[in-house]
Order: C-alpha cells, then structure tokens, then sequence
C-alpha cells in the first residue's frame, strides 16, 4: 500500500523539524547566546546615565525613542537581576525608521507624533493587534499618566497621541530620556515644549557597536 500524500506531508515535516530542530538549532546557539549578550552589552549602554540619578526607585522614567520595544521593556527586569536601584514605573515610545516630535500643551501634558504613526512596524504588534485598532479620543489609563489618541490614519494606525501627567512635567519625579545614537541623555523639561527626536539607530547598529566596544574592553592575553 501506497502511502498517501497526507502520509508523505507529514514524513516531510517532521523532517523539516527533525533538521531544524536536531540539527540546526545546535550549530547556532552560540551565535544566539553571542546575541543575548550583546544586547545586555547595548542596552548596559544606553542607560549607562540611570546610575547617576538619584532614589530611582522613587521616579517615573519616561523613555522618548528606542528601536524596538523590548530595548526598554527588559529594563526593570534586568537591573533587579543584577542587583540595580530601578524606576518605579517605565514608559517608553519607540520610533524605529521614524522621528518623533514632541511638544506640550500645558504643565502637565505632552503632545506626540511620529512620523508615519505609531503600531506600524511587526513588532509592535505583539503590543497591539492591527485587528483591535484604536478610536480617536481613546484613553488608556496607567498610573502617573493617561494617554489620548488624538487621531489615526486610514488603517487605524494612531498619528498623534497625548500623554497627560499626573504631576507636573517638572516634578522631581518625572525623568525624560531620548535617544542619542546609541544613548540616552536626560531631557530637561523646559526642551519638551518642542523636542524633535531622529530615528532610532537600528537594532543590529546598535548590537554591532555594543560589540565592537566589548571587543576592544577585553584584556588582551600574551
């Protein structure tokens, strides 16, 4: 008996499995593992200015621009792991490819846009599903601050946003960041009142530069 082509699908799969998994996963886990690290290397980096501010368990750290999400997503996580003080809260707006501009309306309130809109790119859809789109006048509240969406475009895809404080812009509390080549740099308040911020450095830029920096930090062996 012949088998079927269901029969000879499913032998090619697990196959295709079989090779991947069995054999190709092993070759590079190194490379990954070599990725991990510099990404802690990149990300050590870029946030090297947290060090120097003080009861940063006690601030509200509001992040203007990253490459992808999860460039500041592991923060809070990474720093507890290594025994580091860490914000209380975490906001972030990445804009991969894009500018963001930023100006405020009152005291207490940011305007955002980027260019192009934000939730465009495959990985912010892990956050937000272009099927569940946000309306115009939307709020999202979290503590410390309520953001609005302002406006979107033809795919639903926000243009403006507006993030309202609960605190004054100036507070004590709030720390503002934006991204600087491969570096954050504090924002004073008075510059948000109309801040452009370029495009994120790609990811795999700012992974080669972490690296070439480790590199050149190694001590070298006779």
């Amino acid at each position: 008996m012949r088998p079927s082509w269901g029969q000879g699908g499913a032998r090619a799969c697990a196959s295709a499995l079989l090779l991947v998994h069995g054999v190709l996963s092993p070759l590079l886990l190194p490379w990954r593992a070599r990725q991990m690290q510099q990404l802690g290397a990149a990300t050590d980096a870029a946030f090297a200015c947290l060090d120097a501010i003080d009861q940063l368990e006690d601030r509200t750290l509001i992040v203007l621009g990253a490459p992808a999400d999860f460039f500041v997503s592991y923060l809070q996580v990474e720093r507890s792991a290594r025994g580091l003080s860490r914000p209380g809260h975490v906001y972030w707006l990445t804009n991969p490819g894009s500018a963001l501009h930023v100006t405020t309306t009152d005291e207490h309130t940011l305007e955002l846009e980027r260019d192009g809109g934000f939730f465009t790119t495959p990985l912010e859809a892990l956050y937000r599903s272009p099927r569940a789109p946000l309306e115009p006048g939307e709020r999202v509240s979290l503590p410390g601050l309520e953001a609005r969406v302002g406006s979107v475009d033809a795919s639903g895809a926000p243009l403006r946003v507006t993030l309202r404080l609960s605190e004054p812009l100036d507070a004590e509390r709030n720390i503002f960041l934006a991204l600087q080549g491969a570096a954050y740099r504090r924002v004073a308040p008075e510059e948000l009142a109309r801040l452009a911020i370029a495009p994120a450095t790609s990811l795999p830029e700012l992974l080669t530069r972490a690296h070439v920096r480790s590199a050149l930090a190694e001590p070298t062996r006779d």
